[in-house]
């Protein structure tokens, strides 16, 4: 059975102390009691084992890559798909920039700073890198602290970089939305091969309907007066919605921040969710191969041809359209805690001890004037509710 103990005035003061299966005595001395710690339980398990314990440099180095590997199922297991997709595209630039066939002696106590310097040589932005560098940093860590592959590693430090300075937001108003929303529906915008190209063959794109899908599902982010994200508005099913009590259920698993709540639904959008037709499966049926066209050329075209300000929505052409919300409503008044419920901020982060029960949610989904209809918004006025 493998000892620590404490020897003051040494270097590397935290000594392990075993034998190996033949009866040899072996020891090994650390800078801190947790790196000593992670050693005896590895010398422990080896004596269990009957094998002989042997210092790294003697042993062939693991694949970098299969190391990844076991972190990324880690991840998923806890994490959404697309922020396991993140990690594993960021590991899969450390890998390039390590080369391949990577084992675990090419991690050094500068690789951190090495990848970042990189990244940035290669244009990326400032919070760009720091994202890259956070999970660099929290893949090395969790094999560190591993018992698989923690021996291989050195112990992580943090690197401290250049914060991101604070930028100007600016919103869309309620007019601009009125007139993005409105485009959508009456604008057709002819097809043509670039389009049939990502389509695929054999396939017919027709701008008209699709564009009456995009108005539909931003629809459901402005026009609801929720703010929902174009994710959750995507995965929304007839299920979820109570047309009688013209409440909406959003499902902790089509949420981001995992929140499940029922919204109250202004009237105008229980009158327009009754003309859609079926009411089984999505409540947004949009056709699999459209989506990337959809939104990142259709609605891109919306906010040009609404003659929406560029400095807006560029390189943010759907979440511009949940900004202008949250904006808007700050602007008529609403109660904080109200706008952040429905817009689905995390009540960890946000507020976690508020009564959502208490909240004027009703009040505060009156508050929103009626976009998409081409109108001077203004003029709309804002709806009175009852209760």
């Amino acid at each position: 059975m493998a000892s620590i103990r404490y020897r003051e005035g040494k270097g590397r003061p935290w000594e392990v102390r075993w034998r190996d299966p033949g009866g040899r005595q072996r020891s090994r001395s650390f800078k801190s009691k947790r790196d000593a710690e992670k050693h005896q339980r590895i010398t422990t398990s080896c004596e269990e084992l009957g094998t002989i314990w042997e210092p790294s440099v003697a042993r062939q180095p693991p694949d970098l890559r299969d190391v990844m590997v076991w972190y990324l199922k880690r991840v998923a297991a806890t994490r959404a798909r697309q922020t396991t997709l993140n990690y594993g595209s960021t590991l899969d630039r450390l890998l390039d920039f390590l080369g391949e066939g990577a084992t675990t002696d090419d991690v050094t106590g500068d690789t951190v700073a090495d990848f970042y310097a990189h990244v940035r040589a290669e244009g990326v932005s400032l919070g760009t890198a720091r994202g890259y560098v956070t999970r660099v940093e929290r893949f090395l860590r969790e094999a560190w602290e591993s018992e698989a592959w923690g021996e291989w590693f050195r112990r992580p430090t943090r690197l401290r970089l250049p914060k991101v300075p604070r930028q100007h937001i600016e919103a869309a108003t309620w007019a601009e939305c009125d007139r993005v929303l409105h485009w959508l529906e009456t604008t057709q915008v002819p097809h043509g091969n670039h389009h049939r190209r990502m389509m695929g063959p054999g396939k017919s794109f027709r701008w008209h309907r699709d564009a009456l899908l995009i108005q539909r599902y931003t629809g459901l982010r402005i026009g609801t007066c929720l703010g929902l994200r174009i994710g959750t508005c995507l995965g929304l099913l007839w299920s979820d919605v109570d047309l009688g009590r013209a409440t909406l259920h959003i499902r902790a698993d089509n949420d981001k921040v995992r929140w499940s709540r029922t919204v109250p639904v202004p009237a105008a959008l229980v009158d327009e969710l009754a003309g859609w037709g079926r009411r089984e499966g999505f409540v947004v049926r949009v056709h699999e191969g459209c989506k990337r066209v959809q939104q990142g050329t259709v609605l891109r075209k919306a906010w040009e041809g609404a003659g929406v300000r560029e400095r807006v929505w560029k390189r943010r052409t759907t979440h511009a359209l949940r900004r202008a919300y949250i904006s808007g409503m700050r602007g008529l008044g609403a109660d904080e805690a109200a706008v952040r419920y429905l817009v689905g901020h995390s009540p960890d982060v946000h507020h976690g001890y508020v009564d959502w029960r208490a909240l004027p949610l009703e009040a505060t989904v009156g508050l929103v004037p009626v976009v998409g209809a081409g109108e001077d918004v203004a003029a709309l006025g804002r709806r009175e509710v009852s209760g």
